[in-house]
C-alpha cells in the first residue's frame, strides 16, 4: 500500500497577523483562537487550501485537549464570518464537499516548488501555474539569455536581389546584421603590433624575479658570515617556508633580518657533507675453481658451533693466484 502524502508543510507568518482586528475580537472571549487559526495554516496544502473536516483537524491541532477539540467546529465557523475582507479563512462548497482556504496565502506564503493543485479553488478564483524546479528555472533563465544574445535575422526583399535566369528565384534571403562598432580595450583582441581600433597595443610591464639574499652586503653591525648563515638556514634548511616565500625584497629583508636571526635555533651550524666511502673492488676469482665456481668467495661452519647452525663466508684462496 502507498504512503499518503502528508498534507504538512512549512508556513510563514507575517508581523500584521498579530495586529489583525478579526483574531484580536475573538481572542478578548476566545484566547485560545490564534492557536487555532495558526493549527489551520499548518494543516494546509502549498496553496493554502484544506478540506472543511473540525473533527479530523482538531485532533491534529488539540491533541492532549479534549475542551478544545468540542469548540474547534465553532472556532472554525467564528474564523470564516465576515466580510471578504475582514475574515481571516474562507469556507466554500464544491460538489457537496466543503472545503477551506486563507485569502490572502499568495502574499505571504508563495512557495517555489510546489505541483499541481490536488484541491479545488473557490468560485471565481484561477489556480496559478505550479512553480518550476530550481534548477529548470535557472535552464529557463539561461535559455532566455541566450535567446536575446543571438543575432537578429533580417529579411531582404527579393525584388532587390539580382538573380541570375539559370538559378530558381529566392523567396527570401536572410543575413545577419554586423555587429555595433566599439571601442577596444586592447585585450583581448589585439595583435601583436596594433589593436583592433588601429592603435599600438601596450607593452607588457617587466616581471620582477626578486633578489638573490647571498647577495645582501652587511649592514646594522651584522657581518657578512652571520648574513650568510641566517640565510643558509631559512633559505635550504628551515621546513618553515614563510621567509623564503614572502621576504622578496632587499629593504624587507633588512626589516625582517633580526626577527629571523632571533628564530634561528641557537648554535646553529650548517651539516656537514657526508663523507662518501669509495668501494674497493672485489677481487678476481679463477672462474674454474671448484669451491667458489668463480665467486671469489665460499661459506663454511662457523668454529665452535654446531655444523649447519652458522656459516661465515670465507675469502676464496684462488683470489690470491688470480691478482699475482
Amino acid at each position: 500500500m502507498a504512503r499518503p502524502r502528508a498534507d504538512m508543510r512549512q508556513k510563514y507568518l507575517i508581523p500584521t497577523v498579530f495586529s489583525n482586528t478579526r483574531i484580536g475580537k475573538l481572542g478578548k472571549t476566545r484566547p485560545w483562537i490564534f492557536q487555532t487559526w495558526a493549527g489551520l495554516l499548518s494543516r494546509t496544502d502549498s496553496y493554502g487550501i484544506f478540506k472543511w473536516e473540525p473533527e479530523r483537524i482538531a485532533i491534529l491541532v488539540w491533541p492532549y485537549n479534549s475542551e478544545r477539540q468540542d469548540t474547534f467546529s465553532e472556532d472554525m465557523d467564528l474564523l470564516a464570518e465576515g466580510s471578504a475582507e475582514d475574515r481571516v479563512i474562507q469556507k466554500y462548497e464544491i460538489d457537496g464537499v466543503c472545503y477551506g482556504c486563507f485569502p490572502h496565502f499568495e502574499e505571504h506564503n508563495a512557495m517555489e516548488r510546489r505541483g499541481a493543485p490536488t484541491l479545488p479553488f473557490p468560485p471565481g478564483v484561477k489556480a496559478p501555474p505550479p512553480a518550476p524546479h530550481p534548477k529548470r528555472k535557472k535552464e529557463m533563465e539561461k535559455e532566455i539569455e541566450g535567446d536575446l544574445s543571438r543575432p537578429r535575422l533580417t529579411e531582404v526583399n527579393s525584388s532587390s536581389v539580382r538573380i541570375s535566369p539559370e538559378v530558381p528565384p529566392v523567396q527570401s534571403v536572410q543575413q545577419t546584421t554586423p555587429p555595433a562598432p566599439r571601442e577596444c580595450n586592447h585585450w583581448p583582441r589585439c595583435t601583436a603590433d596594433k589593436g583592433v581600433c588601429g592603435k599600438p597595443a601596450p607593452t607588457p610591464k617587466p616581471h620582477k624575479l626578486g633578489f638573490d639574499p647571498y647577495d645582501i652586503e652587511p649592514f646594522d653591525d651584522w657581518t657578512a658570515d652571520e648574513i650568510r648563515l641566517v640565510v643558509c638556514y631559512w633559505w635550504e634548511h628551515a621546513k618553515n617556508t614563510w621567509y623564503r616565500d614572502n621576504v622578496n625584497r632587499p629593504e624587507y629583508f633588512r626589516e625582517k633580518f633580526a626577527k629571523m636571526a632571533g628564530e634561528m635555533p641557537r648554535n646553529w651550524q650548517p651539516p656537514k657533507p657526508k663523507e662518501t666511502t669509495v668501494q674497493k673492488a672485489k677481487p678476481k676469482a679463477d672462474p674454474t675453481c671448484e669451491k667458489c665456481h668463480g665467486k671469489g668467495e665460499f661459506k663454511v661452519d662457523k668454529p665452535g658451533y654446531p655444523k649447519g647452525m652458522f656459516l661465515q663466508r670465507v675469502v676464496c684462496p684462488c683470489t690470491e693466484a688470480a691478482n699475482v
